[in-house]
């Protein structure tokens, strides 16, 4: 073992990559039944070293929907995306209340505007949503 890994062993540092804790929080907030929104889906929900594709297709199958939006033509191949939405952040598609959670993973540095965009989650976020 390294000193670095160590002396973070000691400490009790978790030394797990960003997109592994992002992954982990998730799977407590995606309940069976959860009408999920993912803004900046990209190609997939975390990248393969975070996640196993398994691990990724067991919770969207707890969803009830699970639909994503992007701008990139890349979200055609996203593998668990049945409703790919072509869309931005700051003008979303769907009805008031209509998402118990809304997720957006490292996208929102990209927004012109991200007020707006919080303005629209809020509003297609459900009032007891996360």
């Amino acid at each position: 073992m390294t000193k670095i890994k160590l002396f973070a062993k000691a400490i009790g540092l978790a030394r797990k990559h960003s997109q592994e804790r992002y992954f982990k929080v998730l799977q407590s907030y995606v309940v069976s039944g959860s009408r999920w929104l993912d803004i900046g889906c990209g190609r997939q929900i975390v990248p393969d070293f975070a996640a196993a594709l398994a691990e990724q297709q067991e919770m969207v199958a707890r969803t009830a929907l699970f639909i994503g939006v992007d701008t990139d033509p890349a979200i055609t191949e996203h593998l668990l995306l049945k409703w790919p939405v072509a869309a931005i952040g700051q003008h979303l598609p769907f009805r008031d209340n209509s998402f118990d959670i809304v997720t957006a993973n490292m996208v929102f540095e990209r927004f012109e505007t991200p007020q707006a965009v919080l303005e629209e989650v809020r509003r297609v976020l459900a009032p007891s949503g996360n």
